[in-house]
């Protein structure tokens, strides 16, 4: 079910006709898109509140400048396609990641459990400024995310020496170890 918050630019004629339609189709159950749909190109706001509104449906909207979809969990691919259709729409929409829960506008992600389905979903996050998946295995995914986004500071840990290293340390005490000089070269 979708609420419209905000309607602006509405023409008398326009909000006349659509009163006459909507007596006219009073007997129509209440769930009938007919009765539902917005006219033209003027929805601003929409707040999603049972399921993702559907793509064909946004796509009908001249503009959209805010979409809400509450605690809804929609996947990536979902939210490039509302961004391809609408670049400045403010998308509100929580992310799942490592167990924890994150708003859209979440600056810091720590997990140490991430996957590299996780790692997927903080692309989505515009906002974020900081990862600390320390303890997670999905290294490689992890670097490409920091490579993907050199603003962002991304915290990982792989195993060197049988000692968890994160990537942001600058000093490895090696005193109490054996270290083979072929060993510590591939390292």
């Amino acid at each position: 079910m979708l609420r419209i918050k905000e309607q602006k630019h509405i023409p008398a004629l326009a909000v006349i006709l659509t009163a006459v339609l909507c007596l006219s189709l009073s007997a129509c159950r209440a769930s009938d898109p007919a009765v539902q749909q917005p006219v033209g190109d003027t929805v601003q706001n929409i707040t999603a509140v049972d399921s993702l509104p559907d793509l064909e449906e946004l796509k009908s909207y001249g503009s959209l400048s805010s979409l809400d979809l509450g605690t809804l969990e929609p996947d990536p691919a979902y939210l490039e396609q509302v961004w391809a259709l609408y670049p400045d729409c403010d998308i509100r929409f929580q992310v799942k990641i490592g167990g924890e829960i994150y708003p859209s506008d979440a600056v810091t992600v720590v997990s140490g459990n991430m996957s590299a389905e996780d790692v997927g979903k903080l692309y989505v996050l515009k906002s974020i400024q900081t990862v600390d998946a320390r303890g997670s295995g999905c290294v490689e995914e992890l670097k490409k995310f920091a490579s993907d986004h050199p603003e962002c500071v991304v915290c990982y840990s792989e195993t060197l020496f049988d000692e968890e290293v994160s990537n942001l340390d600058t000093y490895l005490d090696l005193s109490d170890k054996r270290v083979r000089m072929p060993e510590l070269k591939q390292a």
